[in-house]
């Protein structure tokens, strides 16, 4: 049993670590990429790398300040404010408004009663003429011959003057301390203004819960046709040069302002050029999105080694390729830096060798990748949207918000693109769909419309129509020197940049 003292300092302890609860469990800091929040700057930093992270109780609005139709977003000013009105706040943060008096007045009629007397009309009270019986009214003691002319006549009528405050409605007698007492004082409130007049209203970008999704769906865009499970051929329709819906978010508050569409490098360039010589645009492609996969993947093991998990916990997680793993465990143990561990990754993941020169220059746009998402805040399908676009492959359809505030509005939007595995498919699509009557436009943003010609639609285009002499000029080579020049001072480039 707890002697007396020993429960005390029980009850102590526990009250304690009651009272501190709640500010270990409220989060401080949000990442404004995946809406998770943290404990502390530090911990929302090394999770969530590329973008600032937001401290709750940071305060924004918008305004249109450009004339571009579009809003920008303003941090609120901090003030106090009357709930009186548009009234000054003291030093003291509290506000008086004076008010004014009004005067008023009112009339009450009062009825008297009548009482018979006798009285005296003469001087002398001796004569007996002078002695007469009459009806007095109580009010006054005004004498009447009849019962019935005294009630009628024995009112009273009286007036009283008062005055009224506006703001209280309370009455005083005097006019002077109905003016001195006719003052309403508040209590002075902390809020959030917007500095731009015309602005919106000001809210929380620290919480999570003020964030809102608008609708982005492309999932309907797969192959899940039926097959013939003999020869895995596709047993439903058939299109020729199908294409996807894909999108790139543009400077937004997910993206750290970077702008994820933005893929006018040379290692965009490289991947251009080579695409005729290596095997066609598909086989590049290819390579590049496991070199972008490999690179996410490490950068996810390092960052949950940084955040404290066991190496244990981070080979168990199925989502991640051993290679990637490997490489993030090796690194962090090692004390290197998660640059090295994404580098090590896609040479060993990819199998890099003198002759591997798709592999190269999939290295090459990794890296770059890795910059983007360590620095950038972009993700692997925003660097793979802007790369497919950079290289010619995807038809703009538009721009759409991928995430709002109430009251602020968009605070992400995205550029959406119909996109294919080919520039010739995207110059076919582009200029053929004007000859055929089955194809109305290119959808909307909500609702991109990527599909591929079915073979009838096909046979009735007029290639005579169709210029090809943005294809041809395309067609260029490098040597593979030139290639592993490059690659060599991309590595160079990347590790000056980590450092």
């Amino acid at each position: 049993m707890f002697g007396r003292n020993e429960k005390i300092k029980i009850l102590t302890i526990l009250l304690f670590w009651l009272l501190a609860l709640p500010h270990w469990a409220v989060a401080e800091w949000l990442c404004p990429r995946t809406l998770q929040t943290f404990a502390t700057a530090d911990e929302c930093s090394l999770l969530c790398p590329g973008v600032d992270c937001i401290e709750s109780g940071t305060y924004m609005c918008s305004a249109d300040t450009d004339g571009d139709g579009e809003n920008e977003l303003y941090q609120c000013q901090q003030v106090f404010r009357c709930p009186l009105g548009n009234y000054p706040c003291d030093e003291n943060n509290r506000c008086s408004i004076k008010g004014s008096c009004t005067e008023e007045s009112t009339t009450t009629s009062e009825s008297g009663s009548c009482e018979e007397q006798e009285i005296l009309i003469c001087p002398n009270p001796e004569d007996p003429d002078c002695l007469v019986w009459a009806y007095v009214c109580s009010l006054n003691g005004t004498p009447y011959q009849t019962l019935s002319e005294c009630q009628e006549n024995c009112t009273q009528t009286t007036t009283t003057t008062f005055y009224r405050c506006n703001l209280t409605d309370k009455t005083y007698d005097d006019y002077s301390t109905c003016q001195s007492a006719c003052v309403e004082t508040a209590v002075c409130t902390q809020t959030w203004q917007c500095p731009i007049e015309g602005g919106t209203e000001c809210i929380d970008m620290g919480s999570p819960d003020n964030y809102e999704d608008e609708y982005t769906d492309f999932s309907y865009y797969q192959d899940d046709g039926a097959t013939d499970p003999a020869t895995g051929e596709c047993l439903g329709q058939i299109y020729i040069f199908n294409g996807r819906p894909m999108m790139c978010r543009r400077s937004g508050i997910q993206t750290g302002f970077h702008n994820c569409c933005d893929a006018d490098d040379e290692v965009v360039q490289e991947l251009n050029n080579q695409l005729t010589s290596l095997g066609g645009t598909f086989a590049v492609i290819s390579r590049v999105k496991d070199a972008i996969s490999l690179a996410s993947q490490t950068l996810n093991a390092y960052q949950a080694l940084s955040a404290g998990a066991s190496a244990l916990e981070v080979a168990s997680n199925f989502d991640w390729s051993p290679t990637a793993i490997n490489a993030a465990i090796t690194a962090f143990n090692n004390g290197e830096s998660v640059t090295n561990a994404i580098i090590s990754a896609l040479q060993n993941g990819l199998g890099l060798t003198p002759t591997g020169i798709i592999t190269q220059i999939a290295l090459n746009f990794a890296m770059d990748f890795a910059m983007k998402i360590l620095f950038g805040g972009c993700s692997e399908d925003d660097v793979m949207t802007a790369a497919y676009n950079e290289l010619g492959l995807c038809h703009y359809i538009g721009k759409k918000c991928v995430k709002k505030l109430p009251i602020v509005g968009c605070v992400q939007k995205a550029n959406v693109y119909c996109c294919f595995n080919s520039k010739l498919a995207r110059i076919i699509h582009e200029q053929g769909r004007a000859q055929l009557d089955t194809f109305s436009g290119w959808g909307t943003t909500d609702y991109p419309d990527c599909r591929g010609f079915s073979p009838q639609e096909f046979q009735m285009l007029d290639f005579s129509r169709i210029d090809l002499s943005e294809w041809y000029g395309d067609i260029e080579t490098k040597t593979q020197e030139t290639i592993q020049q490059n690659l060599q001072q991309n590595l160079e480039n990347f590790k000056n940049n980590i450092r």
